[in-house]
């Protein structure tokens, strides 16, 4: 497995678009969580220093609706609208 390069990252890679943040929510480390409902998605903006900014898929899979537990790569929601962070 091939260690995470920031810096290829942060330099090539392609804007983060919401369609539609129905809701968010700030953890107690001040991440914001973010509810897509357009794109069946759960994502956090991180403001933690090793990753600044940086915005994280957290579950869901973009653009298929459902309601299936799972990974990241494997779980769906049906429109999110709100998120409890804790």
């Amino acid at each position: 497995m091939e260690d995470w390069d920031s810096l290829n990252t942060i330099l090539h890679d392609e804007p983060s678009i919401f369609y539609w943040n129905y809701n968010y929510n700030v953890d107690y480390r001040n991440n914001l969580w973010v509810a897509d409902s357009k794109i069946h998605t759960i994502y956090y903006i991180s403001k933690e220093a090793e990753t600044w900014n940086a915005i994280f898929k957290v579950s869901g899979t973009e653009g298929k609706a459902g309601a299936r537990n799972g990974n990241i790569k494997s779980s769906t929601f049906n429109e999110p609208s709100s998120l409890y962070p804790y």
